[in-house]
């Protein structure tokens, strides 16, 4: 098979599923404007067709198998445990004492309670929002991602503080990881990245915050993982780490203020 054959098979499916996505971003677009104009089937068809867009954009540059397998294999080494490690670290400096944290179970912060109250009296008991705006209560578009984030934890693991504060710890790890992951990305260096990483576990505000439950936390994780597949994707010339760095970068929009000023960055 000559290289032009090779190209066109390379490209059939991928032109087929970015067509796939492109429809299923017309079927969100139209069953948007049908939800807020309280026709019944906007309410179903408003996510799943903003979901399956995204999909087939993924899997529309979604490397070969042989591509896969490299890179699988390419996680079994020393950098990865030496990841693996400061996750575990971060996690057990976040848990150590908690009993006694002024985040325990015997209180809560009042933005997390805000917010927490909202989703449970309103979120999760309508149709699915895409925007929430309300006059009351400080609610407006920018945390209806943080609502969809909290609201399968709670589902699965119960209305509780403890679930909560899990569901806020997992967006910081998610932070953390991918800070690593940039700093090594920069500097290629395992004591800039131990540095940085001793730093961003024992910085008083970030720790602090770590549990603090707003719907700002929901931006760190997604502006950090946008920079570092932004920054891959074109460092190594790969569409598929540019389409995952423009979801999340995407998705920023609807985390917060802080992803619309990374967007706006």
């Amino acid at each position: 098979m000559d290289s032009s054959q090779e190209k066109a098979r390379f490209l059939a499916p991928r032109i087929l599923l970015l067509g796939l996505s492109f429809v299923s971003l017309v079927i969100c677009i139209l069953s948007g404007v049908a939800h807020y104009r309280k026709a019944g089937w906007g309410d179903l068809w408003h996510p799943i067709g903003w979901l399956l867009s995204m999909a087939f954009l993924v899997f529309a540059f979604l490397p070969g198998p042989r591509d896969l397998t490299a890179g699988f294999k390419s996680l079994v080494k020393p950098k990865t445990a030496f990841f693996l490690f400061w996750i575990l670290f971060f996690v057990v400096a976040h848990l150590w004492n908690l009993r006694t944290a002024p985040w325990n179970g015997d209180g809560i912060f009042a933005d997390a309670a805000q917010d927490l109250l909202f989703l449970k009296t309103h979120v999760t008991s309508r149709p699915f929002q895409a925007a929430w705006f309300q006059s009351y209560g400080g609610h407006f578009a920018h945390q209806t991602l943080f609502d969809y984030y909290l609201w399968p934890w709670l589902h699965l693991f119960g209305y509780n503080i403890l679930t909560n504060e899990a569901a806020l710890l997992a967006l910081w790890c998610t932070t953390f990881l991918f800070m690593l992951l940039l700093t090594d990305l920069f500097f290629q260096s395992y004591v800039v990245t131990s540095v940085i990483a001793l730093l961003f576990t024992f910085l008083p505000f970030a720790f602090i915050y770590t549990f603090h439950g707003d719907h700002y936390e929901m931006a760190a994780p997604l502006c950090v993982a946008s920079l570092y597949f932004l920054h891959g994707g074109f460092k190594t010339d790969s569409s598929f780490c540019l389409a995952l760095g423009g979801i999340a970068a995407g998705l920023c929009l609807a985390s917060s203020l802080l992803g619309k000023q990374y967007v706006l960055a």
